[in-house]
C-alpha cells in the first residue's frame, strides 16, 4: 500500500527541507516542494529531474539509484554534497518510497553550508595544533578534557580514548614540585589565566615537568566556555639545573675547606662568591659581599690596570702566569697575594 499523494505533498511542503520525488526510470519529477522550487535551474516546464534541478542535459553523474534500488532498496543512503552552482553544502538522505503504487526515489535534503565551514575550520585549527610539538589541551570548565593535540598523545604515551572525557585531574600532579591541577583550575577561573611548573605523569608513570600556562575561552559575548593550556617539557632541563645546583653545591664546600682565599667576579669584575677564608682575611662580616663589591675595592691603589690585563688574559684564553698583587684590609692593612 503506498502514500497518499495529497498527504505527502501537505506534509513536506511544510518542511524547511528541500525534498523532491521523481522516478527512477524516467528522471521524470513526481513531487517538488516549496523549498526546493526556490532553487530549482531549470525552467517551469521541465520535468526531468537533472534538468530541472540543475540544467544538465542527461543524468547527474553522481546520481545515487544505484545505492537505494536493488540489493540496498531497504535502506536510505545518507550522504554530503557540495553544489557547485549553489556554492553550498547540503546533506542529504535519499530513500526509495512507494506512492499510490508508484516505486519513487525521495530525496530530503538539509542545507549545511555554516556547518562544513565551522568543521573545516575545526578540522585547520586541529591540523595547526598537532604540528606544534608543545602541549595543549583544552577543558570545560570543571577541567574535563574535550581535545589534546598530537604532542600530549605522544608525550604522554596515550590514546584519544584515555584522555577525552577524563579530568585533568587524570594527568597526576606532584605538590613538593609544582601547582596541583585544581589549583590551576581555580586560578584560572578567578584570574582568567595561569602560569607555573606542573607535574604530569604519562602511562608508564615517566615523571614530565612542565611549564605551563592556561587562559580561559570566551564566546563572542565574553562569557567563559573554557579553559586552555599549553605546556613545554621542561623535565630535561630541570634535571640539568639539578646537576648543575648540585655540582655547585659540591663545590662551595671544597673551596671553604681550602686554606686560599677563593672568589669569584662576574665580567665587570664584581665580586659574586667569597669563601670563609677570603672574608676573614680581608676583615669583612662573613657570607656578606657589600653591593656591588668589586674585586677592585680590595686593590692597593695602582694595581687595577695590572689586575684588569691579567683577567683579560685569562678570559681570551691565553696562558697567564700567577700574577702577585698587592691588597688591603678593611681596616687598611695591606698584604700580598697571588692571583691565579
Amino acid at each position: 500500500m503506498g502514500i497518499d499523494k495529497n498527504n505527502f505533498m501537505q506534509f513536506f511542503d511544510d518542511l524547511d527541507q528541500f525534498v523532491y520525488a521523481c522516478d527512477p526510470k524516467t528522471y521524470e519529477l513526481i513531487y517538488l516542494n516549496k523549498k526546493f522550487k526556490e532553487i530549482a535551474r531549470g525552467s517551469e516546464a521541465d520535468k526531468i529531474c537533472y534538468k530541472k534541478l540543475y540544467n544538465f542535459d542527461a543524468p547527474c553523474h553522481f546520481c545515487t539509484n544505484h545505492k537505494i534500488f536493488g540489493v540496498n532498496s531497504k535502506s536510505p543512503y545518507i550522504w554530503d554534497f557540495f553544489n557547485p552552482f549553489l556554492k553550498k553544502w547540503f546533506h542529504i538522505v535519499d530513500q526509495r518510497i512507494e506512492l499510490k503504487n508508484r516505486t519513487l526515489r525521495l530525496e530530503i535534503a538539509d542545507e549545511i553550508t555554516k556547518r562544513k565551514k565551522v568543521e573545516e575550520k575545526l578540522e585547520f585549527n586541529s591540523m595547526l595544533l598537532n604540528q606544534i610539538q608543545d602541549m595543549i589541551t583544552v577543558t570545560d570548565l570543571e577541567g574535563k578534557i574535550i581535545y589534546v593535540n598530537e604532542a600530549s598523545y605522544q608525550a604522554l604515551k596515550m590514546s584519544r580514548e584515555d584522555l577525552i572525557g577524563k579530568t585533568v585531574h587524570f594527568f597526576g600532579e606532584n605538590p613538593e614540585v609544582g601547582a596541583t591541577q585544581q589549583e590551576i583550575i581555580d586560578k584560572t577561573l578567578s584570574d582568567g589565566m595561569w602560569k607555573g611548573i606542573i607535574v604530569n605523569y604519562a602511562k608508564d608513570g615517566t615523571e614530565q615537568i612542565l611549564e605551563t600556562r592556561t587562559w580561559l575561552i570566551k564566546d563572542e559575548k565574553s562569557k567563559p566556555i573554557g579553559m586552555i593550556g599549553i605546556s613545554t617539557d621542561i623535565t630535561k632541563r630541570k634535571k640539568i639545573e639539578e646537576k648543575l645546583e648540585e655540582s655547585e653545591r659540591r663545590y662551595r664546600e671544597i673551596v671553604e675547606l681550602l686554606p686560599d682565599i677563593v672568589f669569584e667576579a662576574d665580567k665587570n669584575l664584581k665580586l659574586v662568591f667569597v669563601n670563609q677564608i677570603g672574608f676573614e682575611k680581608f676583615g669583612y662580616e662573613s657570607g656578606i659581599i657589600p653591593e656591588d663589591f668589586k674585586i677592585t675595592d680590595i686593590l692597593v691603589e695602582g694595581e687595577e690596570d695590572r689586575v684588569k690585563r691579567h683577567i683579560k688574559n685569562i678570559i681570551s684564553g691565553k696562558l697567564t702566569k700567577p700574577g702577585e698583587y698587592l691588597f688591603h684590609k678593611k681596616n687598611g692593612e695591606k698584604f700580598y697575594g697571588r692571583v691565579h
